[in-house]
């Protein structure tokens, strides 16, 4: 367990799932693309990516992994309607 400190807000993050400490950490980055544009929240995308580097992938074959794995990203993220 340990204590991050953002805009003045301690927060206490103890040692959960792999998913949950993915999106503890993605959501502190801040999405700077348009409000009316977004379909996905970042912290989801790059939850993706993530995995899809990890698993060696580059470039689009990031969403040709995540179109295989579309069962693991529906339940792990809010990507319900994927890029199918």
């Amino acid at each position: 367990m340990f204590l991050y400190k953002k805009s003045d807000k301690i927060q206490l993050v103890i040692k959960m799932s792999i998913r949950k400490n993915f999106n503890i950490y993605f959501e502190l980055i801040e999405d700077t693309r348009s409000k009316a544009h977004i379909t996905y929240k970042l912290s989801d995308i790059l939850f993706l990516i993530t995995c899809g580097m990890i698993c060696g992938c580059n470039d689009l074959e990031i969403v040709e992994f995540g179109e295989e794995r579309i069962d693991f990203f529906k339940k792990h993220t809010e990507l319900k309607k994927f890029l199918v």
